[in-house]
């Protein structure tokens, strides 16, 4: 099982990825999603991507779509969903 920072990278490598961007996160600090630019497509493929790298259920990231506000509240949506389901991968 991943670290949360290790978490915290695997989120920001999916943003920048979906993105084209090469953000990095600040130490200590966050990265609002809307920093990304996403439109409404691109944060479909974004909650796609996540599924795709953390395991974490499509359903279940749309349900909480109003908690993808940064990397780090991403993060904690994943983790959450983690400690409810062990078998999710992250």
């Amino acid at each position: 099982m991943k670290t949360h920072e290790e978490l915290v990278s695997v989120v920001l490598d999916c943003a920048n990825r979906v993105a084209g961007t090469s953000l990095r996160m600040p130490l200590e600090g966050d990265i609002s999603l809307e920093a990304f630019g996403f439109d409404s497509l691109s944060l479909l493929a974004f909650i796609l991507e996540l599924e795709r790298a953390c395991g974490i259920a499509f359903d279940d990231a749309l349900l909480d779509y109003e908690r993808l506000r940064s990397i780090r509240s991403t993060t904690a949506l994943i983790t959450l969903h983690r400690e409810r389901d062990p078998s999710t991968r992250y």
